[in-house]
């Protein structure tokens, strides 16, 4: 069996046990033999052994030459690696840095380019803000010369103009009383003189009035309105509500009052020249610290936006913007008109 198997180690042992046997039987050739065969197996097994040994300790060599191999190959490996990811990492380095550069740069760029354009805007606006204010200014200087100018026209018509004619009619009816009792056709004439006479100053007065409003100081800006009502109004079926408005609107302020006088007028005058209205109402009032004007007639309406042109409406913007208020037109039956001005 043992030498079925190779085992060369046992095979000797037998051996040795089989020449032990064949010495105590006296068998000394067999004995011999075994002893022999025992040395051989011997010889074998030791042979055998080195040869393991051998081979062990090459496989054993060959084992850790591979492993330092593949330590070397691993530590070369790792050191590619490493140097491979520092390089990703100062590549990935320089591109954060990069954006980050690109990304001041860019938000520096649009930093500056919007705050130029606010600061352009700005400044357009401060530009457009003088200008408002300088056609404001102008606007507002021309307005006051030309009330000015109206009030000293108004003032020597009614002084000189309508005094003269005053005195031509006294000299007239003077001499209607002189003359001699036949003379009735001179009579006539004189009163026909007479008559034109007071045709003339009424409308020399009413233009008087129209130019500067008897007492625009000292009046009350309610009476003011009516009077105006009642002159351009008269031939119209017209109503006029002001029991709303206090006797004190714009007492401390003649030219605010002046300026609604003007407005007021311009209304009333394109309603007795273009609407053809018969019938107008006029409501005047104050709600929440405003003056409020509400006029409104049955005429054949208009288009401020088509009529901008005409001086008078220009004037009446320019006075309401003047005033801080606000004026609107509706045309669709008839004209209405509000107007809204603060009292502060």
């Amino acid at each position: 069996y043992y030498k079925s198997v190779e085992n060369h180690n046992m095979c000797a042992l037998a051996e040795l046990r089989k020449a032990q046997i064949y010495n105590t039987l006296g068998d000394y050739e067999n004995a011999f033999t075994s002893t022999l065969e025992r040395i051989r197996f011997r010889d074998l097994y030791y042979t055998e052994g080195l040869a393991t040994k051998s081979t062990f300790f090459e496989a054993e060599f060959k084992t850790q030459d591979l492993e330092l191999k593949a330590l070397a190959q691993k530590k070369e490996i790792d050191q590619i690696s490493s140097e491979k990811l520092r390089i990703e990492n100062e590549q990935l380095s320089r591109t954060i840095w990069i954006v980050v550069l690109a990304t001041l740069l860019v938000v520096g760029l649009l930093s500056i380019f919007f705050v130029q354009r606010i600061h352009k805007r700005r400044a357009e606006v401060i530009a457009q803000d003088m200008k408002i204010g300088i056609q404001k200014e102008l606007i507002t200087e021309t307005i006051r010369l030309q009330d000015q100018m109206q009030l000293r026209i108004g003032r020597d018509i009614h002084d000189g103009i309508c005094q003269t004619i005053t005195g031509i009619k006294l000299n007239q009816m003077q001499m209607i009383r002189e003359v001699d009792k036949n003379a009735n056709a001179f009579s006539e004439k004189i009163q026909t003189n007479i008559n034109l006479l007071e045709g003339l100053y009424s409308e020399a007065r009413s233009v008087s009035h129209q130019l500067a409003p008897a007492g625009i100081v000292h009046n009350t800006l309610k009476n003011l309105l009516s009077d105006i009502s009642h002159q351009m109004l008269s031939g119209f079926d017209y109503v006029m509500y002001n029991d709303e408005l206090s006797d004190n609107v714009f007492e401390k302020s003649p030219e605010k009052k002046m300026h609604v006088v003007r407005i007021f007028q311009e209304l009333t005058t394109n309603i007795v020249k273009h609407a053809k209205a018969s019938k107008v109402v006029v409501q005047i009032y104050e709600r929440k610290r405003h003056l409020i004007l509400y006029l409104e007639d049955n005429g054949i309406g208009f288009i401020p936006d088509q009529t901008i042109q005409s001086i008078g409406l220009q004037s009446m913007f320019y006075r309401t913007d003047v005033l801080n208020g606000s004026i609107s037109f509706d045309s669709d039956n008839g004209s209405i008109c509000w107007l809204k001005i603060p009292l502060d």
